[in-house]
């Protein structure tokens, strides 16, 4: 069984396919995301979901004990697991790493689909979704470096120890 994580900043699916459509492999693969954990999870009548949404529905922030367990619902140990967008704080990546080597789980691979041109990647946003982005470029541009400013700690504690890759946020497909 193998896990993986995918790091890239979801600016829209109108501007940018989600990180699920881009991949291609040949692997049989579990893909958990966001959008899939609060539609097969959060919809659920599992005790765990109910306590989850108190917190979503309260605002608040989900506590530390319900990381893993919140992540994980949709693990599948017949497949090779991957986490699109999720545990993007280093605390929260400290937790998972803990939790995968008390359970003998390896972390595969990593990637990072990093904006080199934050520029040309804001102009693009503008011009396919002029709606939302046209006059709200220095937000777009405040979130991007926010979602940076929180992986690239991540990337720097795995370097050297897990397969990271860093790549080109352009990069059209995500080869698994």
């Amino acid at each position: 069984m193998k896990t993986g994580i995918i790091y890239r900043y979801d600016i829209s699916s109108v501007v940018f396919p989600r990180i699920s459509e881009m991949i291609v492999s040949e692997q049989n693969l579990n893909l958990i995301d966001g959008q899939r954990l609060r539609q097969e999870f959060l919809n659920g009548k599992s005790e765990l979901a109910k306590e989850i949404n108190k917190f979503v529905d309260n605002g608040d922030l989900i506590p530390i004990e319900y990381w893993v367990p919140f992540f994980t619902a949709l693990w599948d140990s017949n497949r090779t697991n991957v986490f699109c967008g999720l545990i993007t704080h280093i605390d929260q990546f400290k937790e998972f790493e803990k939790h995968f080597i008390d359970n003998d789980i390896s972390i595969d691979f990593i990637k990072y689909f990093k904006i080199n041109d934050l520029e040309s990647v804001v102009e693009l946003a503008v011009e396919k979704y002029a709606k939302v982005f046209k006059d709200n470029e220095e937000h777009l541009i405040k979130r991007i470096k926010q979602f940076e400013e929180r992986i690239e700690p991540i990337c720097e504690y795995v370097d050297g120890k897990y397969n990271l890759e860093v790549l080109d946020y352009m990069t059209s497909e995500i080869e698994i």
